[in-house]
């Protein structure tokens, strides 16, 4: 008969899931941050791509602010 998992490695799993969840959360950021700045650059840009690159940067802020409330909800409980 198997024994349930111990409560040390129930409780290094959890460990483990939040640090996954903290990595992705971060690299998340930065990424979307990277796009941000890379989409900034207007030289040489008619009317049309610098809308298309200012919508896809709300985009990027908004997965931003998504991956920061998640790191926050993570440190408040």
């Amino acid at each position: 008969m198997a024994q349930p998992p111990s409560h040390d490695a129930h409780l290094d799993a959890l460990e483990e899931a939040v640090n996954k969840r903290i990595d992705t959360e971060v690299s998340t950021l930065l990424d979307n941050f990277k796009e941000i700045i890379t989409l900034s650059h207007i030289a040489d840009k008619d009317h049309f791509v610098a809308d298309h690159d200012a919508f896809q940067a709300e985009g990027c802020a908004d997965s931003m602010v998504r991956a920061a409330q998640s790191l926050y909800l993570l440190s408040d409980s």
